[in-house]
């Protein structure tokens, strides 16, 4: 079983100093990623009252590809300050996982919206699209250990005893994920929203792409450091 549970401050300052461990090309990695998928995706996008055609589609699919690959490097450097950038058997089972993830997130943002619909408005889309957003991340929250266990190549029958062994941590690890996580993923949302529903020059569309890019990383960043202590909680160690 997991130690007693610890204090949502003491989860919150474990997963900030885990960043220390994200530098160097690990670092310009991340913002490669996020950065550069956004302008990929600005510069395929179609116009307004256009259908998407392919060269979108294929920016969509890298765009998965390349998240699912600097998730799952930068969530093992977390766990592992010695991970690496090389991908393996574990990293196919990582994507799997990632893969569920985004079916679920889908189906409650789904959920959430027919029980919130967007209002006319620009920030009444916001909050019913963040709503959806923040309810899955919530509601997942246990499954953050997974994401870090796989990633340090953890097998899939390990899953059950990390999501039994963090009973009674849930709100400590809400707590700091709310602090650390939603604000950035609300300020992502807000930028994906204005990028596809506001009519914006290159110039600042490009600008806007580069802010969002550094929120995403910070976004991906931090969720990654809380599933790293999550990971220490389910195996008995220590959050701090």
């Amino acid at each position: 079983m997991g130690r007693p549970p610890v204090s949502q401050m003491h989860v919150t300052r474990a997963s900030l100093a885990l960043l220390g461990r994200l530098r160097g090309p690990m670092l310009a990695a991340l913002l490669a990623v996020t950065i550069g998928t956004n302008l990929i995706d600005f510069a395929t996008a179609p116009a307004a009252g256009q259908r998407p055609d392919m060269a979108f589609a294929l920016a969509a699919l890298l765009r998965v590809a390349l998240v699912f690959w600097i998730s799952f490097v930068v969530q093992r450097r977390i766990v592992d300050p010695r991970g690496g950038f090389r991908i393996g058997p574990d990293f196919w089972r990582f994507s799997l996982l990632q893969i569920l993830l985004l079916i679920g997130m889908i189906a409650v943002r789904a959920a959430t919206l027919k029980v919130t619909p967007p209002a006319p408005a620009l920030a009444g889309e916001w909050l019913a699209n963040f709503i959806g957003l923040a309810a899955w991340g919530l509601i997942a929250i246990r499954l953050l250990a997974w994401n870090a266990a796989l990633a340090a190549g953890a097998p899939l029958g390990d899953l059950g005893h990390l999501w039994r062994n963090l009973r009674g941590h849930d709100v400590s690890l809400l707590g700091a994920f709310a602090i650390l996580v939603l604000p950035f993923a609300a300020l992502h949302v807000a930028f994906t929203l204005i990028s596809v529903r506001v009519e914006i020059p290159r110039g600042p569309l490009a600008f806007l792409g580069i802010v969002d890019g550094l929120v995403s990383a910070l976004q991906l960043a931090l969720s990654c450091a809380v599933a790293a202590v999550a990971l220490r909680l389910a195996t008995g160690g220590e959050a701090r």
